[in-house]
């Protein structure tokens, strides 16, 4: 007696039928899982950044890296330290008007003149 299967046995359909439905399970992202996406990066700084960020009636100002002076109309006078990465510039006349540390005023060189009010005079 020859027997020839036309249809393969019930187990195998079952175990196939299982697999493909675990397996479709298994790729499925479950929404609790998935990661936020990244806030907003961190605003990236650099030499100019003071030019939007600080006001014209700061006098006194660190550009992120150095500290810096400007009299009204003219130019800022800055320290000359070499920065890879600048901070948030900010203005430090309230600083340095609050502030009696030598440290945290301007030093004054070379590049900038006399010392009065605590600011270095061009």
């Amino acid at each position: 007696m020859t027997a020839t299967r036309s249809m393969p046995p019930l187990h195998l359909l079952i175990v196939i039928t299982m697999a493909i439905l675990v397996s479709a399970c298994a790729t499925k992202q479950d929404p609790a899982a998935t990661p936020e996406p990244a806030s907003a990066a961190a605003p990236e700084y650099d030499m100019n950044s003071w030019k939007t960020i600080i006001g014209d009636e700061c006098r006194s100002f660190n550009d992120g890296c150095n500290n810096c002076f400007r009299e009204p109309g003219k130019m800022a006078a800055c320290t000359r330290k070499a920065c890879f990465t600048y901070q948030q510039p900010r203005c430090l006349d309230e600083e340095a008007a609050t502030d009696s540390a030598p440290a945290a005023r301007l030093s004054c060189n070379h590049f900038c003149g006399e010392r009065a009010n605590g600011h270095c005079v061009i």
